[in-house]
């Protein structure tokens, strides 16, 4: 779990919009996607294991992953989210 106060600091790198930390049933379906090989990072790479955490971008079409409660937010990495993939 990511600090609130930190959480509330953090802005998507790409189009500086708020991110929140994906919740269990979010980070389930992540993972699920990455399982079957749908989720590929923004510089086009796939992701080789499942996520521990996650943050989500405002419009839910990008992921930063949080390794160790420690968000990964380099642009290349950030994680494509197909329509679909997510909860409502």
């Amino acid at each position: 779990m990511i600090d609130a106060e930190l959480l509330a600091l953090l802005r998507c790198p790409v189009d500086h919009s708020t991110l929140t930390e994906a919740s269990a049933a979010e980070l389930e379906a992540l993972n699920a996607a990455q399982a079957a090989g749908k989720l590929k990072t923004q510089g086009g790479a796939s992701l080789d294991s499942p996520l521990p955490g996650a943050l989500i971008r405002a419009d839910r079409a990008r992921a930063y992953a949080l390794i160790e409660g420690i968000p990964t937010m380099i642009p290349d990495e950030g994680i494509v989210v197909p329509a679909g993939t997510l909860p409502q």
